[in-house]
């Protein structure tokens, strides 16, 4: 926790009883999920400049995405590199709005820094930053735009900037959103507002900010505490979902961190941890506060009046002195649906409308088989509980999260996982449909539209007996070439 304050009736106070009049307590995301590498130029030129935004891994250094953009004239030389990552993608997003674009270097910059950018010279990028050589990075930066606009004398500055893996595909999603026809995006909402499909039609057509998200943590006197989000729709003036755990101590979990990265981690301790029905009891009272007054409050965005209405309902459990830490952020429910997909649990109904057979609460990412023409099993086949090896899909919103967490990316490839498989249909229309079971509560999702023969086994056994006989074979090698050097000083 980073506040040592606690709530009275009236204010905020810390332990040495001073007001404490600071009600927001939110900060930087401190996960290391993406650095984001800002750089501005100034070029004289072509009587240009530019703004670039490069989102690197930097566990091995791979380009996750590139944002770039080239305008008529200098200003955006003078945009400070201090602003956030957000406010410079927002830049770049309405530009050809705002500024006089240079196409054609934009598209040049964009595309040879997500193409011809390798590995080797992000990490060189990385470990100069990592020393605070920001000369040598302002350098290379010099260098290759240079190089890429076929340009004279550039003048180049750089930030960076980590954010959260969440807080990426927060933005990454609004490619997805524009894939998606006017009908699937209402079909995607219905749920949002109680099946309404005039609200579902605002929320597309209008893009509202309709659901609040308020994310908590906090700390009892005697040592307990927890962490929730609460979901409220702000169009139906009502409570979409509650997820909340208590538990003494997840310091992994904090609200400086991104809405998307902090309600997966508090679903993730919800989903390992046991039920206590002071939840439901907590829940209850949110649901009977006046529900005017809720909206009216939330409505406000002031996160001093949202941060003491969940005060009000803790304290009844935990007593007055609490130390809480708050976030509130609002955003479209369809990027909340394709970010997050929260179950609507009014109570603690969870997703009802997505369980197995033995009712267990199901979350489906989309995977890709992994095939093996030569010695693999065709679909038609495979039969319930058999092991196959898929890969998690990239493309799926839910499938980035859970590569990037579960370290599955390696480079330009993907890493396969073990799956169980749980059933296979088939339909002239579609071809074949096969569900696998991944871990519990989460299941994989592929269509196939041939009988194609699918990879078997554990991938993991898989490629330590392929190491193995590497090992071996590296061994005869070795063996058969000391036996001829052998032979060789005998003849002699």
């Amino acid at each position: 926790m980073k506040s040592d304050t606690c709530y009275t009736d009236d204010f905020f106070v810390d332990y040495s009883g001073k007001p404490y009049n600071d009600m927001t307590m939110n900060g930087s995301s401190g996960n290391g999920g993406v650095l984001v590498l800002k750089v501005k130029a100034n070029i004289p030129k072509s009587s240009a400049s530019g703004l670039i935004l490069i989102f690197v891994r930097p566990s091995d250094g791979g380009i996750l995405d590139c944002a770039s953009l080239v305008i008529s004239g200098s200003e955006l030389y003078r945009v400070p590199l201090t602003q956030s990552y957000r406010e410079l993608f927002d830049i770049i997003k309405t530009a050809s709005s705002t500024y006089s674009v240079k196409g054609d270097f934009s598209a040049r910059l964009q595309d040879y820094i997500s193409k011809h950018f390798s590995t080797d010279m992000v990490q060189s990028i990385l470990e100069k930053i990592a020393i605070n050589d920001m000369d040598s990075v302002n350098d290379f930066f010099n260098k290759e735009i240079r190089l890429i606009l076929s340009t004279g004398a550039v003048e180049v500055q750089s930030e960076n900037e980590t954010i959260g893996q969440g807080e990426y595909i927060e933005i990454s999603v609004e490619e997805e959103i524009d894939r998606l026809t006017v009908d699937k995006k209402l079909k995607r909402v219905l749920k949002y507002v109680a099946r309404n499909t005039s609200l579902a039609r605002t929320i597309v057509e209008e893009r509202p900010d309709d659901m609040a998200i308020m994310s908590f943590t906090f700390r009892a006197k005697d040592g307990s505490g927890g962490a929730g989000v609460i979901l409220y729709n702000m169009l139906l003036k009502d409570y979409y979902s509650f997820h909340i755990v208590l538990s003494a101590d997840h310091p992994e979990v904090s609200v400086a961190d991104s809405p998307v990265d902090f309600y997966f981690r508090v679903k993730d301790i919800i989903e390992a941890g046991d039920d206590d029905d002071r939840i439901s009891q907590m829940k209850r009272t949110f649901q009977s506060l006046q529900k005017s007054a809720v909206f009216d409050l939330i409505a406000s965005r002031s996160e001093a009046n949202i941060k003491k209405m969940i005060y009000q309902v803790l304290r009844k459990f935990f007593g007055e002195e609490l130390t809480l830490e708050t976030r509130s952020d609002f955003m479209n429910s369809l990027k909340v649906d394709i970010l997050m997909q929260p179950s609507d649990e009014g109570a603690s109904a969870g997703e009802a409308s997505d369980r197995d057979d033995g009712g267990e609460q199901m979350r489906i990412v989309s995977v890709i088989p992994v095939l093996s023409p030569t010695r693999g099993v065709r679909i038609s086949g495979l039969a319930k509980g058999d092991q196959i090896q898929v890969k998690i899909d990239k493309e799926d919103t839910f499938g980035r999260q859970l590569l990037y967490s579960l370290n599955l990316i390696d480079g330009e490839m993907i890493k396969p996982i073990s799956a169980r498989v749980n059933a296979v249909t088939y339909s002239e229309s579609r071809g074949y449909t096969l569900i696998v079971k991944i871990a519990k509560g989460l299941f994989g999702k592929a269509i196939e539209e041939e009988d194609v023969k699918i990879k078997t086994g554990d991938p993991v056994i898989f490629e330590e007996r392929k190491k193995s006989r590497l090992s071996l074979l590296i061994g005869l090698i070795a063996g058969i070439i000391v036996l001829i050097i052998t032979i060789l000083i005998l003849i002699r």
